[in-house]
């Protein structure tokens, strides 16, 4: 934070919270950081569909935190999860995340990897509407169709890989494109 930084990302299922919150108290203790400069995000594992403000309430101690700035389902895919209580509908879930909204333990709600008919369904229902999807946006994964629908409904989009998959084969060319190459140049900025 010391860097400037002040847009936070973490996850249950990234194992970073903890580590996070140590780092955001030393520096709101420090004083070089109020916690209301900074946007604190961190995201819902479908492991814990079934019970999101036990998993929002463990996330806020590990951060150590009273809020959430914005609270991702990370994934839309209960039917992955192991326990059978996990597997729920988003509309069932969004409720309960909404609840939590109304409670004051989060100001924004989103979500990651929401197609644009998962999107489109869930704006039929939401009271809470999502303010930002986190999905793969990169040179070579544009999803054209998805930022226009997005930007229709104001849903911001977060970009996860930014640049590309690093290590996927069919990913590589990209670090070899004269074009990409061209706009690393004109800006001054290196490939990474």
């Amino acid at each position: 934070m010391q860097c400037g930084y002040r847009l936070i990302d973490a996850a249950t299922v990234y194992s970073n919270e903890e580590l996070v919150g140590q780092a955001i108290n030393r520096a709101i203790t420090e004083g070089s950081v109020r916690r209301e400069d900074l946007f604190v995000v961190t995201k819902l594992w479908i492991n814990d569909f079934h019970d999101p403000e036990t998993a929002l309430r463990t996330s806020l101690g590990k951060l150590q935190i009273e809020y959430i700035d914005c609270y991702l389902i990370h994934w839309p895919a209960g039917f992955w999860a192991a326990d059978p209580a996990n597997k729920l509908p988003i509309h069932v879930i969004w409720r309960k995340l909404e609840d939590l909204v109304d409670a004051g333990l989060i100001k924004t709600l989103g979500v990651s990897n929401f197609n644009l008919q998962m999107l489109a369904d869930l704006l039929c229902y939401a009271r809470h509407k999502p303010s930002v999807n986190e999905i793969e946006l990169n040179p070579s994964i544009t999803q054209p169709e998805m930022l226009r629908f997005m930007a229709s409904v104001n849903v911001v989009p977060i970009a996860y890989t930014p640049v590309s998959r690093i290590g996927q084969e069919e990913k590589r060319h990209l670090w070899q494109n004269e074009a990409y190459d061209a706009i690393c140049q004109k800006y001054g900025k290196s490939q990474a």
